[in-house]
């Protein structure tokens, strides 16, 4: 026990010869006089900005989870704005089950274009031109087919949106999944 601890001691002080020690971490107290003052911040509705101000209301007028957020234009930039803005719950989206299903949804979609990005090569023409007479591996990643991601044939025509990362969509914020896989293809 005391080789471990003087082991220790031993690294330390090596670790603050070589200038990677910090020193001692200082502590403020919290006071009275401290507590009343962000007590006084936090009930000033003033002095929170204005994305958390409107938060707070939100949920103070019962908003659901994942409802209460409004995203503040002046953080947020262009595209990206405009697909949050799409991406945030429309009366069509009620419930919470029907919330938690179009976050599951655009999650798998996010994953889909991810596994494009990492494993199309498996699915790519690499010798168009018929030249190479190698064997090459023509079997399908499990990531790029359908139903890895639960997705069906009947859901090749529903719409879903985009992550604002992508640009697949050009000036869209949302694609049908059938429109999605062909734009992903034409990449390849």
């Amino acid at each position: 026990m005391m080789r471990a601890s003087g082991f220790i001691r031993a690294q330390i002080c090596h670790a603050s010869r070589r200038g990677l020690s910090t020193g001692p971490i200082r502590r403020t107290p919290i006071t009275a006089a401290s507590t009343n003052v962000m007590s006084e911040g936090f009930m000033n509705g003033s002095s929170i900005h204005k994305s958390w101000d409107a938060y707070f209301r939100n949920v103070e007028a019962g908003a659901g989870p994942g409802e209460a957020f409004q995203a503040p234009p002046t953080l947020i930039p262009g595209r990206i704005q405009q697909a949050v803005t799409s991406a945030q719950p429309s009366t069509a989206v009620s419930t919470t089950g029907d919330v938690s299903r179009a976050i599951q949804d655009h999650l798998k979609i996010q994953l889909l274009i991810r596994s494009y990005q990492t494993r199309g090569h498996n699915i790519a023409d690499l010798d168009p031109l018929g030249i190479n007479s190698a064997d090459l591996d023509d079997t399908i990643p499990r990531e790029l087919e359908l139903d890895f991601y639960g997705f069906t044939e009947k859901d090749l025509d529903r719409e879903f949106v985009l992550p604002p990362t992508t640009f697949i969509g050009g000036d869209k914020t949302t694609l049908t999944l059938r429109e999605i896989i062909n734009r992903l293809k034409v990449c390849l």
